[in-house]
């Protein structure tokens, strides 16, 4: 949703590769997504704002969890909004919206919101914070914030190989240079505590090529970076240099992400 920061995939060299990207790491998510925000205590007859939706890959489960309720999906980008809004083929009873926001404010009204979600959008905005203060407004009491990030500090791999190594660390300064933070998921609690949220918990997922394909785990980890260095055929050769070694057990690769809850003051 954020007007800068590290991340703008309309300006991307192949804007409909990072699509196909974002679709592929959706669906893959699917399942743990479904059970994990039922976990955190979604229902279906929820008001549930979506910030930072993008092309709305996501939304069409968020759609289907609160069958009962409603669905608002914001971004800062009407292109994106548009997609967004063609993903989706069953709305909730009480409605599905989109609307236009900007870094530092959601035209949404005051507790208006069950669950506020945020998807993997922290660690491009310099406006994270304002963002967060947002969500928290926008939330009834007694409603709930939850948000999915990544940490860099998660990837592990073994024998260190020079190119992931050099890759991480480049993607790392220029999303910092841009306001990005590749190591936000860890700090989240920190900022949902800040905002007096209460119940602040959070849980670590990790996955590997026994979860997701090595190609396809490796391009949701490193085609973004990747497109950001201008590396993409640089990746896709080491992809198919790898793989082989991978599969054998050669080469250990694993990344997370982590969910962070809040629940805001009744």
């Amino acid at each position: 949703m954020t007007s800068s920061g590290s991340y703008k995939s309309t300006s991307l060299k192949d804007a409909e590769r990072e699509f196909d990207r974002l679709r592929s790491q959706a669906q893959r998510m699917y399942p743990l997504e479904k059970k994990i925000l039922t976990e955190c205590g979604l229902k279906p007859h929820h008001d549930l704002l979506e910030i930072g939706c993008g092309p709305g890959f996501n939304t069409p489960l968020l759609c289907e969890l609160v069958q009962d309720g409603s669905v608002t999906s914001c971004d800062n980008d009407e292109a994106l909004l548009s997609r967004c809004r063609s993903e989706i083929k069953i709305s909730p009873k009480r409605g599905f919206q989109t609307l236009l926001s900007t870094d530092k404010a959601i035209p949404a009204p005051d507790e208006s919101s069950d669950f506020s979600y945020l998807r993997f959008v922290l660690q491009h905005t310099p406006a994270r914070h304002s963002i967060l203060s947002e969500a928290a407004r926008i939330l009834r009491p007694g409603g709930i914030l939850c948000v999915l990030d990544s940490d860099d500090g998660m990837i592990l791999q073994h024998p260190e190989d020079p190119f992931v190594t050099r890759l991480l660390t480049r993607a790392q300064e220029t999303q910092a240079q841009r306001g990005g933070d590749r190591f936000v998921g860890r700090k989240v609690s920190g900022m949902l505590s800040e905002l007096g949220l209460e119940s602040v918990a959070y849980r670590v997922f990790n996955f590997t090529p026994t979860d997701i394909p090595f190609a396809s785990l490796a391009n949701i980890l490193f085609g973004f970076k990747s497109d950001l260095c201008g590396q993409r055929e640089e990746l896709n050769r080491w992809i198919k240099e790898t793989e082989p070694k991978a599969a054998c057990g050669q080469y250990f690769l694993s990344a997370g992400v982590i969910l962070t809850v809040g629940k805001k003051k009744v």
